[in-house]
């Protein structure tokens, strides 16, 4: 009997079987979303809600595997802390993400990075735990990350050039240029500290600028970028075009 280990505990391999026999009786899996690159990018994108993980959020624990690892990548089997006690169902699918602070989190207003780092469909599930099956890693994905429920991207609105002027009396902050780095540019993803409570809404524009100085002399313009999900103080944005890179404390003003 081959086993793996979760801890200190070992657990054998038919937990696995077990499981399966037991949620054969559960309605049939839905098959894994098949998404274009552009929809892989965004669902890969960085999350606007930072709140981060609550006390009884889902966790992955190791791999359902002989050998032990607990970096994970395509169609790896992993183990997750919970079961349909927890709400867990057959088929169900989660983003993973991950909760660090990179040497690189250090611009304006500068909060603990949560990552992307893929995202699970559940393929076995009992009381207390369950298998996921990895359908898509997009930076490494690890033990100990969190789940959250699954959401379709977002759709983006195509681009026009149809646009207000600038409003320089309300100008956000770029706080995360680009994937765990400070720079971004054409067709990557930034986060300024604009929301739902500052009248943000999705595929609203801003125009990003940057103070090159000297002192006192006119902003420089970098960059346009289009919303595409907020939460209460924050926006996720796709640069549409820029001017070189966008970084971290860039300006974004709204076009009105």
């Amino acid at each position: 009997m081959r086993s793996f280990w979760l801890g200190r505990v070992v657990l054998p391999v038919f937990v696995l079987s077990g499981m399966v026999a037991s949620a054969s009786a559960q309605p049939a899996m839905s098959e894994a979303p098949v998404l274009s690159p552009a929809e892989i990018a965004l669902a890969c994108a960085p999350p606007v809600d930072t709140a981060g993980p609550g006390d009884k959020v889902l966790r992955l624990v190791a791999a359902q595997d002989p050998i032990k690892h607990t970096v994970f990548g395509h169609r790896d089997l992993v183990v997750v802390s919970g079961g349909t006690n927890a709400g867990v169902q057959l088929g169900q699918e989660y983003f993973v993400r991950h909760s660090g602070r990179s040497m690189m989190d250090m611009g304006y207003r500068s909060s603990p990075a949560i990552r992307t780092a893929g995202w699970v469909r559940i393929v076995a599930v009992n009381d207390t735990m369950a298998i996921a099956t990895v359908d898509q890693t997009c930076i490494e994905m690890t033990a100990n990350d969190y789940l959250e429920p699954y959401v379709t991207p977002p759709t983006v609105a195509a681009e026009t050039d149809a646009v207000g002027e600038p409003d320089f009396t309300s100008l956000a902050r770029v706080t995360s240029a680009g994937y765990d780095r400070q720079i971004a540019a054409s067709g990557d993803f930034a986060i300024i500290d604009r929301g739902v409570e500052k009248g943000v809404t999705p595929n609203m524009r801003f125009a990003i600028y940057r103070d090159i100085g000297p002192r006192g002399a006119p902003l420089t313009a970098i960059g346009e970028v289009i919303v595409i999900s907020v939460s209460k103080d924050r926006a996720l944005t796709r640069i549409l075009r820029s001017n070189g890179v966008v970084l971290n404390d860039d300006y974004a003003a709204p076009r009105k």
